[in-house]
């Protein structure tokens, strides 16, 4: 296919944490809204769904964190969805600043990437040879408005907070799912059996990356398996009397670890990071947000329905201790930029 390029809009929020003593006191709020679809919607991830969703597993929340320094306010929103379509994003900013006067640029949102959540966008080829496989507009309609607010809410109940963030490493959970032939071509390892789970290793190349390797049984051809992202960031909001008010965690994973459970394939769920959002919270208090980092080809280690729990507290656990002994601050700036970035696809 010849290559064309496309104009891909992201918003990159970046918390610039200057020595500012003499401004004006760090405030901060987050909040979460149920935003869990009707059972019967279709859901987005998998193209070979051939009916609509017939349960729910956990419920979907929008999560919301806002942030002022006195001159400029953020608002970072994650939400239990596969992806948030740009109009929407547009829609849902144009919303926040109406209602609480944070610029559009300002709002970041991000999807956990769950693909057991609510189809959100006709326009896509998947699915679409299904008879009924439409989009709720409806609940779509609805869903904008609790996005908008989770922000209000979060916004309207800011206090004074100090911030910080700190990064570790949880490399255990997760593996590269296209490996490389010793031709040079790629097959895809979706899912590995227990013998090979039972070799996994984990080595950091001489070029700083870090892959997780196996061992495939005797006569296969030898495949080397990718880099990962094993770096896992959490940011920590905290009021002035230490209490955790809000959290935020970065991970780079599919989150796709109840794909293997066939009771499962047609019901709404948040997959591990609802896990994850919800033992945090469980144990820390305040409200987690789950963003995936840039996953590519990073998927979980197993799949099923004890994995997806064991994964979402592993990396719970992970987050629990990294959250503790963060330096904090209250003297920081806030800026945000929104950006254009051309890509060139193939």
């Amino acid at each position: 296919m010849s290559k064309r390029r496309q104009s891909l809009v992201t918003a990159l929020l970046s918390l610039l944490v200057l020595h500012a003593p003499t401004r004006a006191t760090l405030q901060g709020g987050a909040a979460k809204v149920n935003i869990t679809p009707p059972v019967g919607v279709w859901l987005s991830g998998y193209g070979g769904r051939d009916k609509p969703s017939d349960g729910i597993v956990d419920e979907l929340y929008a999560r919301a964190l806002v942030l002022n320094d006195g001159s400029n306010s953020v608002a970072l929103v994650s939400v239990d969805l596969l992806w948030v379509p740009l109009q929407m994003t547009q829609k849902i900013r144009a919303m926040i600043e109406q209602k609480t006067g944070i610029p559009g640029p300002g709002v970041m949102i991000c999807s956990t990437h769950t693909h057991f959540g609510p189809r959100l966008y006709s326009k896509t080829t998947l699915g679409s040879h299904v008879e009924g496989n439409t989009v709720d507009d409806a609940y779509v309609q609805t869903l904008t408005k609790k996005i908008v607010d989770a922000v209000f809410l979060a916004h309207r109940d800011m206090k004074d907070v100090r911030l910080g963030a700190n990064r570790s490493e949880l490399a255990e959970i997760v593996y590269h799912r296209r490996p490389r032939n010793d031709d040079g071509s790629v097959t895809m390892a979706f899912t590995l059996p227990a013998s090979v789970l039972a070799t996994r290793e984990i080595i950091r190349d001489d070029n700083g990356q870090v892959r997780v390797t196996f061992t495939d049984p005797p006569g296969q051809p030898l495949r080397t398996y990718g880099p990962i992202d094993p770096d896992l960031w959490v940011l920590r909001v905290e009021s002035t009397a230490g209490d955790l008010l809000g959290s935020m965690v970065n991970y780079a994973c599919h989150a796709v670890s109840g794909s293997r459970y066939p009771d499962w394939f047609y019901s709404i769920s948040a997959d591990f990071p609802g896990e994850t959002t919800r033992v945090v919270e469980g144990v820390e208090g305040g409200v987690c947000l789950f963003t995936s980092g840039a996953a590519g080809d990073i998927v979980p280690l197993k799949r099923g329905k004890a994995p997806r729990y064991q994964i979402g507290r592993a990396l719970a656990g992970a987050t629990i201790k990294s959250l503790q002994f963060v330096p904090m601050s209250n003297a920081m700036d806030l800026d945000a930029r929104t950006m254009t970035i051309d890509i060139p696809l193939k």
